[in-house]
């Protein structure tokens, strides 16, 4: 069931990137990853109308919501992706095990400075790129 799903995940990733992303990128001079974030918004309203009229129930909505996002990130970032719930898994835990009164230095203190770590590491190894890579969603969620 789950390499099935992962199957067909791939194919639509394929097919969108084909018949959508590789000609706007070939046709605006950019790379396609820029463009795949647009595709992904332009998805995203007929993405909101379907969860609004065909699922139904809390926890459905919130397992609907998990895979789909999933999805999109593994589009969008691909293996980069494990960043995301590397700095908010770590987040969390240093929540739920620090004292109450070091939690918020110690949270704020590692989301920086991992983020920091990503924008250097693409700074030293892809200067000039313009990729859209995950520093973009970790700023997001450091904010």
């Amino acid at each position: 069931m789950m390499s099935q799903l992962l199957e067909f995940a791939t194919s639509v990733a394929n097919t969108i990137d084909e018949n959508t992303v590789l000609p706007l990128s070939e046709a605006f001079g950019r790379p396609p990853d820029q463009f795949r974030l647009f595709v992904v918004f332009l998805i995203q309203y007929p993405n909101g109308w379907f969860m609004y009229y065909c699922v139904h129930g809390t926890w459905l909505r919130h397992i609907y919501s998990i895979v789909v996002g999933l999805l999109i990130q593994s589009y969008v970032y691909g293996f980069d992706m494990v960043h995301v719930f590397l700095i908010s898994g770590v987040a969390y835990a240093i929540m739920n095990l620090a004292p109450r009164q070091k939690q918020a230095p110690m949270v704020m203190f590692w989301v920086l400075a991992y983020l920091s770590y990503n924008h250097l590491y693409m700074l030293l190894y892809h200067y000039g790129a313009f990729a859209m890579d995950i520093t973009s969603q970790t700023m997001l969620l450091v904010c």
